[in-house]
């Protein structure tokens, strides 16, 4: 683990040395301060988060905000512009102590009263259900099992924002679930197939880019996908996750075609040979296919044919979401 992490800081390094990928000197004079000392210094594991790693951690955070830099696809010659802050967060997490703060910006809320039980209402019924915003089991009139978000229109879009907004900073596994799943859901909705991709930045705004006041659009927004300018992290926002991944799937030469795009939807964790995959390119490179290479093994075949099934795109669904 400390030498996968060791790689990682040494390509946020790489990447800081770079004027072209990163080009504030503060940014890598701050990341290199806090590896170092990641190594022999304040920030070393053991010590656990003393207050001289924290600043040196904020002072990144701070520093390298705004920060980019480029990744090329080998194969396809395509460029991500991806968050220079969030993979330096996540390297320095790799090595550093566990209970520091690595996150940017104010942190997510996650307020006392959150829970799947206030989603689902427990033995009664919530809000959400009675407006209908949650799939319903039809003999239990309550919501299914799983509590699967079902509109993203008038009441239940507000709803949902509010939510949102006082509670996916919580770290519980099932409410981190369902906020994915119901990214997922608000970029099918929001989207739809009268208009492809036409709603694509409006949704992804809805997702990803609400600020303090948990509301898009007042004047506080963290980031604007409409004219491009994209959040300063993802992987710690489970709704942001779902919903551009989701959004990818459905309109992939968005993506490929738009580098911000593109680095906000590897940012999100995405893998961009998923969408080369769902959106074929002219490569710069002979591709073999697994079935064709005389070189590759039956089980590199069956992997590769594996692989295909998973990255196919799906099936277009209806506006309104089952």
């Amino acid at each position: 683990m400390k030498t996968l992490a060791r790689l990682l800081c040494g390509a946020c390094l790489a990447a800081a040395a770079s004027s072209q990928a990163v080009p504030n000197g503060a940014c890598q004079a701050a990341f290199t301060a806090a590896y170092m000392s990641s190594l022999q210094g304040d920030c070393q594991a053991y010590k656990g988060c003393t207050p001289a790693c924290q600043r040196l951690i904020d002072a990144v955070g701070t520093a390298c905000r705004d920060e980019k830099y480029n990744e090329s696809s080998v194969v396809e010659g395509k460029d991500a512009e991806r968050s220079f802050v969030q993979k330096s967060m996540s390297s320095l997490q790799a090595l550093g102590p566990a209970d520091c703060k690595y996150s940017v910006g104010p942190a997510k809320k996650c307020d006392a009263a959150c829970s799947m039980e206030r989603v689902t209402g427990g033995e009664g019924k919530s809000d959400f259900e009675l407006d209908h915003c949650l799939v319903l089991d039809p003999k239990s009139g309550q919501s299914s099992p799983e509590a699967v978000w079902r509109s993203c229109e008038g009441d239940c879009r507000e709803k949902f924002e509010s939510l949102a907004d006082s509670c996916k900073g919580c770290q519980d596994p099932d409410l981190q679930n369902f906020f994915r799943d119901a990214g997922r859901k608000l970029s099918r909705c929001g989207i739809g197939n009268a208009n492809p991709c036409a709603e694509l930045g409006p949704t992804l705004n809805t997702a990803c880019c609400s600020g303090p006041n948990g509301k898009v659009g007042d004047g506080d927004d963290t980031c604007n996908i409409n004219n491009l300018t994209m959040p300063v992290t993802c992987l710690d926002d489970p709704i942001c996750i779902g919903a551009t991944r989701t959004a990818a799937a459905v309109c992939p030469r968005n993506f490929t075609t738009l580098p911000k795009l593109m680095g906000l939807f590897v940012d999100c964790g995405g893998k961009q040979e998923q969408l080369f995959a769902a959106d074929p390119v002219k490569t710069i490179a002979a591709n073999w296919c697994a079935s064709t290479n005389p070189s590759t093994t039956k089980l590199e075949r069956a992997l590769s044919t594996r692989v295909l099934d998973l990255v196919q795109p799906p099936v277009p669904m209806r506006r309104v979401l089952l």
